[in-house]
């Protein structure tokens, strides 16, 4: 098996908590619905309901797999948002010149974004067709459509770095497993290493074309980031669920692909 390196950033981020309400707060890392998403714009695969080619469905969970590696440390920033409603207004001449209708104003909503977020992503495809078309596009530095990190007010850039082999993950000195990536919960046990702040999140694997979230997973990641000059692995006593999970090493870098 042989996985997709690429890396993508962006000046701010935001990957909604679909939980939150008076406040939109966002997830520390894209979650692999927002990967789909993005793998889908840079192809340029539609998302209407009901079509037999909907990304939906090319992607499906046993279709495409994915790693993800925070390269910049979690940073949070509030910002507050005017949001205008446009569709319930008695004179809608005023939203035509920009103005703001007497009945219907401007409400102001406190948005949490990440700031400097930068991932590395690692993507396994079952079909070889679109494995290859995305890595001629990655290589070509071309997408269908613009690409952003959650909203479209947060446009991204991406780099290719290479397509490596999946080898074995193998236990290092102390009979443990040196993980690069996020790690799921259920992938293993994780060992409490000093110095290094994790933290844990439920997040959505996968939603239907009704946008209905069908699948959720719980990951442990680090807080300061795993960035590539000074390498801060997440430590597993032990490994589960592999008929689930592909455990691989890409490029020396360790990874767990869910």
């Amino acid at each position: 098996m042989e996985a997709i390196i690429f890396d993508i950033w962006s000046d701010f981020a935001h990957f909604r908590r679909g939980y939150t309400t008076t406040s939109s707060l966002t997830y520390p890392f894209p979650p692999k619905t927002a990967i789909i998403g993005l793998i889908a714009g840079i192809l340029g695969i539609p998302n209407k309901k009901r079509e037999e080619k909907n990304y939906y469905k090319i992607f499906a969970p046993e279709n495409l797999k994915i790693g993800i590696r925070l390269l910049n440390p979690v940073k949070t920033i509030m910002i507050k948002e005017n949001l205008i409603n446009t569709k319930e207004s008695e004179n809608p001449l005023y939203f035509k010149l920009g103005l703001i209708s007497p009945e219907k104003g401007r409400t102001q909503i406190p948005i949490e974004f990440l700031k400097e977020p930068k991932y590395r992503i690692y993507a396994w495809f079952k079909n070889e067709k679109y494995e290859g078309i995305f890595e001629k596009f990655l290589k070509a530095h071309k997408s269908v459509y613009t690409p952003y990190l959650g909203i479209t007010e947060c446009v991204a850039n991406f780099e290719f770095i290479g397509k490596y082999e999946i080898k074995k993950l193998e236990l290092n000195e102390n009979n443990e497993y040196e993980i690069d990536s996020v790690v799921p919960k259920n992938a293993g046990k994780v060992k409490v290493v000093e110095n290094l702040t994790f933290g844990s999140i439920r997040m959505p694997t996968f939603i239907n074309e009704n946008r209905e979230p069908l699948l959720f997973e719980d990951f442990i990641y680090i807080e300061e980031g795993n960035p590539m000059e000074i390498q801060k692995r997440i430590i597993l006593t032990s490994i589960e669920n592999q008929q689930k999970y592909i455990f691989g090493s890409v490029c020396e870098e360790n990874v767990i692909f869910f």
